[in-house]
């Protein structure tokens, strides 16, 4: 039996950057959806609460090798494009905290 996988995630993002942020998120997620195993997407924004990550993703895999597969693709895509995502997040002053994730069965909720 195999295991939806997700990768879920967060980011404190400055206000000033946040265009920009996302515009790079959005990119990345375009080609994520190319990938065999991609399940789902979401791109979401804090409205309200205490949370100091204010922008979060959410990509669904069918599988961790599907996952693992995508983000080799995607770091040979960002290598051709001379794109350093940690660079990047630095210079804008984005705070991460990244993790793969798997669903709760019922019985243990």
């Amino acid at each position: 039996m195999t295991t939806e996988i997700l990768r879920i995630d967060k980011f404190s993002v400055p206000a000033a950057a946040r265009e920009t942020f996302l515009a790079a998120v959005h990119e990345t997620h375009r080609e994520l959806r190319t990938q065999p195993g991609f399940h789902g997407d979401d791109v979401v924004e804090l409205c309200s609460g205490p949370s100091e990550y204010n922008i979060v993703t959410v990509v669904r895999w069918a599988h961790h090798s599907a996952l693992q597969r995508a983000r080799a693709a995607l770091q040979e895509s960002h290598a051709r494009r001379g794109f350093d995502p940690a660079a990047f997040r630095l210079e804008l002053g984005v705070v991460a905290d990244v993790g793969n994730y798997v669903p709760v069965a019922a019985g243990d909720r």
